[in-house]
């Protein structure tokens, strides 16, 4: 699992006016596909259980993970990534100048956080990392497009601080279910035997999706916590559609998050 993935929580909105031209560091890091299984079941296991049903627990990891190394290793293989950044920071060029961040903007890939830290500016300047992955969810019934974005003054927005030290803090996810129910082996197996140009295909769709959502966001003030309105399960909590894109809608979780799934799935 991504390090970036341990510092993903609630979102916060953008917290103040930001005047001075802004730093956006586009991270594609390594691995461009994951997948994980959460990590409170191995603790409800143990505490539950002792370490005899965390052994258990582990074991079952061990197993399931097995079975995921091939179909994410060819999924890693047929993405092209190197065509991931490109697209962001032209998709990001366009529409920032219609978020508070006007025309500010000084957007730049790197291919890690490491070479990104060593790249910008002084810590008083504004900085804004976004970074990108593709994720199996747990159960291997979706594939997901996601983008971690932070925003600080300087290399703070590049490292796992506090969260109240983030001036701008969000998940974005955009979401393709495969509508199987079998077993792990058999959803994961679905993802891999994509073509690579369908599969590369569903990737661009999600990228230029986040880039709408990231600049749709930050001019918004995230609503958290129950909204009135149809509760839709999404991960583990709760979201209300708060718009909707063509045959997409992109949902509120409770958290802040932002998420865009077919609207089809959603009947």
């Amino acid at each position: 699992m991504p390090v970036e993935e341990e510092y993903a929580s609630s979102a916060n909105r953008l917290k103040k006016v930001v005047e001075a031209p802004v730093q956006v560091a586009v991270i594609v890091p390594r691995p461009y596909v994951y997948t994980h299984l959460p990590d409170p079941h191995m603790a409800h296991a143990t505490m539950m259980g002792g370490p005899i049903a965390g052994g258990i627990a582990g074991i079952i990891d061990a197993r399931v993970r097995k079975v995921q190394a091939p179909h994410l290793a060819r999924l890693n293989e047929m993405l092209d990534p190197a065509t991931w950044a490109p697209l962001i920071v032209e998709q990001l060029t366009a529409k920032l100048p219609e978020s508070p961040l006007a025309d500010r903007a000084q957007i730049v890939a790197y291919p890690d956080a490491g070479l990104a830290r060593g790249a910008v500016s002084a810590v008083d300047t504004p900085v804004l990392a976004l970074f990108v992955h593709v994720r199996l969810d747990p159960g291997h019934t979706s594939l997901e497009i996601r983008g971690i974005a932070r925003m600080a003054n300087g290399k703070a927005a590049l490292a796992p601080p506090a969260k109240d030290k983030f001036d701008y803090a969000q998940v974005l996810t955009y979401r393709i279910d495969s509508g199987l129910r079998g077993s792990v082996a058999e959803r994961a197996a679905h993802w891999s035997s994509l073509s690579p140009e369908h599969a590369r295909r569903i990737v661009t769709e999600g990228l230029h999706s986040l880039t709408d959502m990231l600049a749709y966001d930050l001019g918004q003030k995230p609503r958290k916590g129950r909204q009135p309105g149809r509760q839709v399960a999404v991960d583990a909590s709760y979201a209300v559609v708060e718009t909707t894109r063509g045959d997409r809608s992109w949902l509120r979780a409770r958290n802040g998050q932002l998420f865009s799934v077919t609207t089809s799935s959603l009947d």
